[in-house]
């Protein structure tokens, strides 16, 4: 999911399965860049085997409009949520009224 609001983005995505060791997010020529490595149990034999969740990789290109340097993520219940907040300029201005002369 990537919900926008006039403070920034957030980009959910559930995870379930993946904690926070597996995953890396980093910037880069203006891509938000996440990817998920899980080392898998060869010990475990399989009957069968319904989901796999051991290695992914998503890029997000970042708007202009986006404050870098105050992107953050945290996971919570199998969720991930990366906050990232828009620039001051960017952001919607309250209506203002300008006098005349």
């Amino acid at each position: 999911n990537i919900v926008e609001s006039n403070e920034g983005f957030k980009i959910q995505l559930a995870l379930p399965g993946l904690a926070k060791k597996d995953l890396q997010i980093k910037i880069e020529n203006d891509q938000l860049k996440l990817k998920a490595a899980k080392q898998s149990n060869e010990e475990i034999k399989f009957l069968r085997k319904e989901f796999d969740y051991l290695n992914f990789e998503r890029n997000f290109k970042l708007p202009k409009t986006v404050n870098a340097e105050d992107i953050s993520a945290k996971m919570e219940k199998g969720i991930l949520t990366i906050t990232l907040p828009k620039k001051e300029e960017a952001k919607e201005q309250a209506p203002r009224e300008i006098s005349i002369k």
